[in-house]
């Protein structure tokens, strides 16, 4: 199935490039939709997936958006999905819309912190999160495309099965790289993005989206329990948390 993939988190591009069932292309003739994935921490991706709705294009469109979007008040990363995804679906027929709890892979620059440096620095809090696997989103993106031409319109809420809070999830993945007893630093906001940008080498663009990013995926958990979608649409459970940590560790440690 091929698709026009604009925007996107790079963990969620780069498992669409190993999909089966799903492939990415860059011209808009080759393809049968435009998949737009607001999620995307870098500014320069996010501005692609927000304009590229804009431009009238013929396609029909799927926008990856963020359970909470449709509740969002004061948390400014889920505002500013909400006007982005408003935008996006403006005056059109053909569209869904997946409204995803937060990745597993969204994850991996967590990962790489601690490979790197030893050492997470985090506001995520203890809410326990039900962690989606991208390859899941892609699935679910292909079975609407190849089986739901009948149900344009719709909005759907996508979690996983099982819910973990994101340090016990940054736990797992330090065992399995072997680095067990990571320093976890939870820091305030502010505290947060100096440390990204002086410590962890973080491009302060990004790292000022990242504490509203991550109070949203604390929502997701206290907004309540996991929704069926994924199961039912898919006829097998979401992908388990323990093979998402290995997702996690095999997307870090992938040659370049």
């Amino acid at each position: 199935m091929k698709v026009l993939l604009l925007g996107g988190r790079g963990p969620l591009v780069e498992a669409a490039r190993h999909h089966p069932a799903v492939e990415p292309v860059t011209l808009e003739h080759e393809a049968v939709a435009a998949v737009v994935d607001l999620g995307s921490l870098t500014p320069a991706a996010q501005a692609e997936a927000t304009r590229y709705p804009l431009a009238g294009t013929r396609l029909p469109l799927v926008v990856i958006s963020a359970i909470g979007v449709d509740t969002a008040t004061t948390n400014p990363y889920l505002a500013e999905m909400a006007r982005a995804e408003r935008l996006a679906l403006d005056g059109r027929e053909r569209w869904w819309v997946l409204r995803c709890a937060p990745l597993g892979e969204d994850l991996v620059p967590a990962a790489r912190q601690l490979h790197q440096f030893g050492a997470v620095y985090a506001g995520y809090g203890t809410t326990e999160v039900p962690w989606l696997a991208a390859t899941d989103v892609l699935e679910m993106l292909a079975t609407l495309l190849r089986e739901g031409q009948d149900r344009w319109g719709h909005a759907y809420e996508l979690t996983g099965a099982e819910a973990a809070t994101a340090p016990h999830m940054v736990e797992q993945i330090a065992q399995h790289l072997g680095r067990p007893g990571v320093e976890y630093h939870e820091l305030a906001p502010e505290s947060l993005v100096a440390s990204l940008v002086e410590l962890a080498g973080f491009d302060p663009g990004v790292a000022v989206r990242i504490p509203p990013m991550q109070d949203a995926w604390a929502a997701t958990g206290r907004e309540g329990a996991a929704s069926p979608t994924v199961e039912r649409a898919l006829g097998r459970p979401p992908r388990p948390l323990a093979a998402q940590v290995t997702d996690i560790v095999s997307a870090l440690t992938a040659p370049a």
